[in-house]
């Protein structure tokens, strides 16, 4: 094959084709041999323009007190559901927690949980994420917060989470657990005219 800098160099159009190697499949699965393809400019154009969209947010108005415990429990959000079990691209079902996602894709997740503690504690806690089989998927997230005076304050706790779907109808849950005796997650209430803290909140947004 003669060198690439050899061949003339000309502007690319949307019709051209680009080589590359197919290492996954539309449904995110491995492909075996990872095979040399052709891609349209016009369709890398499509995949590099594809934005995040919003499809859910929920949120608890109670206070959460996890276990301390070696199991934890499952972090319940919100008090209803949230979207259509027969349209959307994901659910969320008040009575058990569960989040189901009906459609294949890549999910970005943004949860907040607000912890709290006594004053002069050291509350620690938590977090992961678990499937419809009860086995935890990806890392364990962990944090403390320290307390330098004797007055009750609060820290919330940020994760992200890239979530790669591979197969309809995907159930995940999320729980937590707290090491020591101190702390929950807890609503912080704020000026009439402005809504409360949640103890724990999340949004789901698909890449489209």
């Amino acid at each position: 094959m003669a060198q690439i800098s050899s061949y003339p160099l000309l502007v690319p159009q949307l019709g051209d084709s680009l080589l590359g190697s197919n290492i996954v499949d539309s449904s995110g699965n491995p492909v075996i041999g990872n095979p040399t393809v052709q891609y349209t400019i016009s369709d890398i154009k499509d995949v590099v323009g594809q934005n995040f969209i919003q499809q859910l947010y929920t949120a608890s108005a109670l206070e959460i007190t996890p276990p301390n415990n070696t199991t934890g429990a499952q972090v319940i959000f919100g008090s209803i559901d949230v979207n259509d079990p027969a349209s959307a691209n994901v659910y969320y079902s008040a009575a058990n927690g569960n989040f189901t996602f009906r459609t294949i894709g890549t999910y970005y997740l943004q949860l907040e949980y607000n912890t709290s503690g006594n004053g002069g504690t050291e509350p620690k806690f938590a977090f992961i994420t678990k499937n419809a089989a009860g086995n935890q998927v990806g890392p364990t997230v962990i944090d403390q917060t320290y307390r330098q005076n004797t007055a009750s304050n609060n820290k919330m706790i940020n994760i992200d989470i890239m979530l790669h779907v591979t197969a309809p109808l995907s159930v995940y849950q999320f729980w937590a657990l707290k090491v020591g005796t101190s702390g929950s997650l807890s609503v912080d209430a704020l000026a009439a005219s402005w809504t409360d803290v949640p103890s724990a909140g999340i949004t789901i947004s698909k890449l489209s």
